[in-house]
């Protein structure tokens, strides 16, 4: 079958690869549109030529679990983790879920890793009705995601982004403040999903109050952080932790938050920005497109068969 591999320095190139072959909790997808990811453009530099590629999908099972899950015919979106750019993909089906009618591919192909990792996110953040959260790369992939769904819940959003032009859109997406730089605020603030790292993340420490947290999740500008001396000291039960959503996903299933983003998506209170929908032909330039940040929103690439 046809799949998307790395090349040399950072490109990518079709090859033929063997069929996957599901194990007792997986279901065959035929792959119809993935979404690019920050992390897996930025991890094919480093990945050896040949190597398979793709992190989720959206399609329709081929062949369903012999444990069960979504049938024959059923439009799903999953997280296989890898080799998801491909005709065929195997997805555990525990996270795996089915696609409403009214959900285009594209919109859920947008959603699975870039979805689960901003509503897991937020849960840590507890009950988040009239609390302030500040969120930094809003304008990315988990970052516009995040706006929303913190808004949804009763959040005081301050969205942080570089780019100017973004700031109606992510004031349309629930933000009720938009800053360029963490710089720019004052604290004490609830919480803040920090996707930056270097100063970004140590204005970020100086900004959560007392019993708030700050939650790393990536380092875009791939700078290093100093923890501010003492900073535990005027901050009772403050907390600073990091996440990543594959560790994640290795404790707990994604089926049922899967299906939750669909859902919203589906009401419309959820609205996956997608600024590049091409053929995986293209693949190679959507990726550089993507790295360069020329592209807002989500890049998806619909995969073909002929």
């Amino acid at each position: 079958m046809r799949a998307l591999l790395a090349a040399v320095d950072g490109r990518v190139s079709f090859g033929d690869v063997d069929e996957p072959v599901p194990g007792p909790d997986e279901a065959l997808v035929q792959v119809r549109a993935v979404s690019i990811n920050r992390g897996e453009a930025l991890d094919i530099a480093d990945s050896s030529a040949g190597s398979p590629l793709g992190w989720d999908l959206a399609g329709v099972v081929l062949r369903a679990a012999d444990s069960g899950g979504p049938q024959p015919g059923t439009r799903v979106v999953g997280v296989p983790g890898e080799r998801a750019w491909a005709t065929l993909a195997c997805v555990d089906v525990d996270r795996l879920a089915p696609i409403p009618d009214d959900v285009s591919d594209e919109d859920a192909a947008a959603l699975p890793v870039a979805g689960l990792t901003a509503l897991r996110l937020l849960r840590r953040l507890g009950n988040l009705r009239g609390r302030s959260v500040v969120i930094t790369g809003a304008s990315g992939g988990v970052g516009h995601l995040a706006v929303q769904l913190a808004a949804t819940d009763g959040a005081r959003v301050v969205a942080v982004s570089r780019d100017p032009s973004r700031a109606a859109a992510l004031r349309q997406s629930g933000a009720s403040q938009v800053v360029a730089d963490l710089a720019d605020l004052q604290g004490p603030v609830d919480g803040v999903l920090e996707s930056v790292g270097g100063a970004s993340l140590e204005h970020a420490l100086r900004l959560v109050g007392p019993g708030g947290r700050v939650l790393t999740f990536g380092a875009s500008s791939a700078e290093s952080a100093t923890l501010p001396p003492f900073w535990f000291g005027p901050r009772h039960d403050a907390c600073l932790s990091g996440f990543t959503i594959f560790s994640d996903l290795a404790a707990n299933a994604a089926a049922a938050d899967l299906e939750y983003l669909l859902e919203q998506t589906r009401t419309g209170a959820l609205r996956p920005e997608i600024g590049l929908t091409v053929d995986w032909r293209h693949a190679d330039d959507a990726v550089c497109r993507l790295l360069d940040r020329t592209v807002a929103g989500k890049i998806v690439l619909r995969v073909g068969h002929s």
